[in-house]
């Protein structure tokens, strides 16, 4: 298993409305791949985590590199693990704002084996 975190930018602004349409859709597709993970959106910025079979989230990353609702996405970190810290979620979601750091605060011990690149970067994106 591996995983991954990306950041990307939409090409626009979604309303809440079709943030949790699209997030439905996420989840859905997720589930049957047996892809957990966390999607933060800030501003103009998405940061995603995905965790699995290597070749199924390299798959589906491939695929969000295509997907013509955002631009300029980098991989951030991938690494191969052992097991999932996001087990439970299809597709956690939380934005950027104080649910955001409260569910940070209660996940310290995810982030704690998180390289320092990504964890600086989570730092600024809450």
């Amino acid at each position: 298993m591996i995983k991954l975190c990306y950041v990307s930018n939409p090409v626009r602004k979604f309303t809440r409305e079709e943030l949790d349409t699209m997030l439905n859709q996420f989840r859905k597709k997720n589930l049957s791949l047996g892809i957990t993970g966390l999607l933060l959106y800030r501003a103009r910025s998405f940061c995603q985590f995905l965790e699995g079979e290597e070749a199924v989230v390299t798959a589906l990353f491939n695929q969000i590199r295509l997907d013509n609702r955002h631009a300029n996405v980098a991989l951030v970190y991938q690494e191969p693990i052992e097991s999932r810290s996001f087990s439970g979620w299809s597709m956690k979601f939380e934005v950027s704002m104080k649910s955001c750091c409260v569910f940070f605060s209660n996940c310290c011990n995810i982030l704690s084996s998180f390289s320092i690149k990504i964890f600086k970067y989570l730092n600024w994106f809450i």
